[in-house]
């Protein structure tokens, strides 16, 4: 048997066909413009999924269920609100069953990803875990006791809603000083933009020619690799708020192992060691007895929310 899983994004919807051990055996994805209306989209998915089947010889026998990793909250009556995508305020699971006639679970895409990464990544070897992405933004998963955990009504694991600076940056959320308007890489990139013009002897001024709008994570790292003492001062910040996060996460759910995803963790060891070190540091006077958390970087990469979402039906 095997099961569909869809990671629906902002600028694409990505659709793979995985096996029982996990094994994505055939990929696609369509443009997710915004654009058109929501019910031409769950067509265009359901055009997509009769496709695949068909190019992969399948029939709905063969299929087990179909999973879908929504950027957005979902509720427990399966609601889905999206922010950037012309699905929103309705059931999708009930809207594509009109097409395909097949069980359909819908999850937030963050939740889609700890699964994913529980039953075939890098948490597979635990209980009590956390998934924690980096990138535009801070978002995570829970799973608790081997369980998936939404919260009462679904929007748990907000871990980059957790404020850390009081009367901070405002952040999309609308409140203020949140960890995502300080770990983020965009948040690293933002504050890197505005002390460019300060830096003029940098290696990052150098590598983007003075043009804040140059400024990416290649570039930065290009400049630590270089031992430029202003990318380096501006990562050892940047460590310590994603540092202070993680550490809050761990005093509040005790994760056994948490595994960090998202772009930034391409250059591997030279997140996660010093990462690691300032974890410590940062909780090195604390009295609370807190087991000690394994650090990871995640194993599966973008396809975290596709396997995650084709296994979701087993948190069901």
């Amino acid at each position: 048997m095997y099961n569909i899983g869809i990671d629906i994004g902002g600028s694409k919807i990505a659709f793979g066909i995985v096996d029982e051990d996990g094994n994505i055996v055939y990929k696609d994805q369509i443009k997710n413009s915004g654009d058109i209306s929501a019910e031409d989209e769950i067509k265009n998915i359901a055009e997509v999924l009769e496709k695949l089947m068909g190019q992969y010889n399948l029939k709905y026998s063969d299929i087990n269920s179909i999973g879908i990793g929504f950027p957005g909250p979902v509720n427990k009556k399966g609601i889905v609100v999206g922010t950037n995508v012309s699905i929103n305020n309705m059931n999708l699971a009930e809207e594509l069953g009109k097409f395909i006639k097949l069980p359909i679970y819908v999850e937030n895409d963050a939740n889609c990803a700890v699964v994913g990464e529980y039953v075939h990544g890098s948490l597979k070897e635990a209980k009590d875990v956390a998934f924690v992405t980096l990138g535009t933004g801070v978002g995570g998963g829970l799973i608790i006791d081997g369980k998936l955990y939404v919260g009462a009504d679904g929007g748990a694991a907000e871990f980059g809603h957790q404020v850390i600076v009081m009367n901070g940056k405002r952040c999309g959320c609308g409140r203020c000083g949140c960890l995502e308007s300080y770990a983020s890489t965009k948040a690293w990139e933002d504050r890197i933009r505005e002390k460019l013009e300060k830096n003029k002897d940098s290696k990052i001024y150098e590598l983007t020619g003075g043009n804040p709008e140059n400024v990416n994570g290649k570039v930065i790292f290009q400049a630590i690799d270089a031992n430029d003492e202003f990318a380096m001062e501006s990562y050892r910040e940047h460590l310590k708020y994603i540092a202070l996060g993680i550490n809050n996460l761990i005093a509040i759910f005790q994760p056994e192992i948490i595994a960090i995803s998202g772009g930034i963790t391409g250059v591997g060891e030279k997140l996660l060691n010093p990462l690691i070190a300032e974890i410590k540091e940062e909780m090195k006077d604390c009295k609370i007895n807190i087991k000690n958390t394994e650090i990871k970087i995640a194993e599966l990469g973008n396809d975290a929310g596709i396997i995650g979402a084709a296994e979701i039906y087993r948190f069901k």
